[in-house]
C-alpha cells in the first residue's frame, strides 16, 4: 500500500481497520483470500489470514511458534458478495494485540467467546494482501471491491 509515492508503514502499537467487499467464484479449499502478511526479518509468516475450508470462510490466527488456530468460521457461497471489516491492534507481544471482525455488517464472536481476539499481530513489517493463494488444480477468482483502510470502524464500515 502506498501513500503518495511511499510505501505505508503500519506501526506497532497502532490500530487499523480494513474494510472491503469480496465475491468468490468457487468455495474450494484455498490457502488464503486475505493475509495480514509479515515481511522483512519476521517471526510469523502471517498473523491473520482468511481462507476457505470445507465451504466455510475461516479466520486463522498464527502465533510465533507457527501454531495456527481457526478462530472464526461461517458458511460461504460462490457468487455472493460479502462485506468484511477486520480491526487490528498491532503488537509484537504474544497476546498484546487483537483482531476484530465484522461480516456483512455484523460484529462476529470468535471461538473463545470474545469479540476481540487477543493475539500477536505485528512483526518487523506487515502489509495486507488480497487475492487467492492455493486452491491448487482449481480456478478461483476473488473479486475485491471498495477497499478502505482507517483507524476506526466508522472509517471503513459498509
Amino acid at each position: 500500500m502506498r501513500v503518495g509515492s511511499n510505501v505505508y508503514q503500519f506501526r506497532n502499537g497502532s490500530t487499523y481497520y480494513l474494510g472491503w467487499r469480496s465475491k468468490l467464484s468457487s468455495t474450494v479449499n484455498n490457502n488464503a483470500t486475505f493475509q495480514w502478511k509479515s515481511f522483512g526479518n519476521h517471526t510469523q509468516n502471517y498473523p491473520v489470514v482468511l481462507k476457505v475450508i470445507d465451504g466455510h470462510l475461516s479466520m486463522l490466527q498464527r502465533q510465533p511458534d507457527d501454531s495456527g488456530k481457526i478462530i472464526w468460521r461461517t458458511p460461504v457461497s460462490a457468487g455472493s458478495w460479502n462485506s468484511i471489516v477486520i480491526g487490528l491492534h498491532l503488537s509484537s507481544a504474544t497476546r498484546g494485540g487483537w483482531v476484530e471482525l465484522w461480516y456483512n455488517g455484523v460484529r462476529q464472536t470468535f471461538t473463545d467467546g470474545s469479540q476481540r481476539y487477543a493475539c500477536r499481530t505485528f512483526d518487523s513489517e506487515n502489509h495486507p494482501k488480497w487475492g487467492i493463494y492455493g486452491a491448487s488444480g482449481s480456478t478461483v477468482t476473488n473479486t475485491v471491491d471498495a477497499l478502505k483502510i482507517g483507524t476506526a470502524y466508522s472509517d471503513v464500515a459498509p
